[in-house]
């Protein structure tokens, strides 16, 4: 596995992890609420955590590769994501740390370490990512910065849709702009699926989540789905979350061995 297609691995792992959203009562008929009232609902979960862990087995394909292998995450609200990555036999190869400013990866298989920003992490998996973006994900947050009042709106059967610009004319976005769409479920204010193309590269960024599990009265995902796509390829991390655990005390181990060279 390359470079571009490890970080892509590890950046969609914390991306569709773990996305909680607060218990919400069953009023026994799924009522429309009003788009501001969801959008609300979505930001109101920023706040209701304060630490996560979990166990992830996935399946990662690409044109070239196809490979399962497991993860263990953990997170510290505004301070840090932490993942690790294990082959056949549950042995480690790859452990990534995550701040606010600092994107660091260990390869233990190739001896080889990234010690970089976000910048180069979204030229890496071809879509803006930022501490902020995956944090917005853990929160049960759109990913998208979009001001007060600034999306269009609508509903289908069973879910509310938002995007940034007209559904009826996605061009109006522009060139070199973005497309960014949210669905959200009627039946229990979750978010099921976001996506973000840029025009200008044909490139696009999926992630849905198909099932929840309830943890100390939060929904968080245990089936989950991530693809990045361009032009000339598809690459695609199928996940499942187990032992879900949150507001616990984490250690965050991570240190680069000396004799690592850079990773290329």
């Amino acid at each position: 596995m390359n470079k571009r297609n490890l970080l892509f691995v590890f950046a969609l792992v914390f991306l569709a992890s773990c996305n909680p959203s607060k218990k919400l009562t069953d009023t026994g008929s799924a009522e429309l609420m009003k788009p501001n009232k969801v959008w609300k609902s979505l930001e109101d979960n920023k706040e209701n955590w304060n630490s996560y862990s979990s166990r992830i087995s996935a399946r990662y394909k690409d044109p070239y590769t196809s490979l399962s292998f497991s993860a263990k995450v953990r997170a510290q609200k505004d301070s840090a994501l932490w993942i690790s990555i294990s082959a056949a036999l549950g042995i480690e190869v790859v452990r990534a740390m995550i701040t606010p400013d600092r994107v660091q990866v260990i390869n233990k298989l190739e001896r080889t370490f990234l010690d970089s920003d976000f910048a180069t992490l979204s030229n890496q998996i071809g879509a803006p990512v930022s501490y902020k973006t995956l944090q917005s994900v853990f929160t049960g947050t759109p990913i998208f910065d979009w001001k007060k009042n600034s999306f269009y709106s609508r509903t289908d059967s069973s879910n509310y849709l938002f995007s940034n610009t007209p559904f009826e004319d996605s061009s109006a976005v522009g060139l070199n702009a973005f497309l960014e769409l949210l669905q959200v479920s009627i039946s229990d204010v979750q978010i099921t699926e976001q996506r973000v193309t840029e025009f200008s590269t044909n490139r696009t960024l999926w992630i849905k989540t198909t099932s929840y599990t309830e943890v100390n009265g939060r929904s968080w995902p245990s089936s989950m789905y991530a693809e990045a796509s361009d032009s000339t390829r598809t690459t695609s991390v199928q996940m499942r979350a187990n032992k879900v655990e949150t507001d616990i005390v984490l250690s965050f181990p991570f240190t680069i061995p000396e004799d690592y060279a850079p990773m290329r």
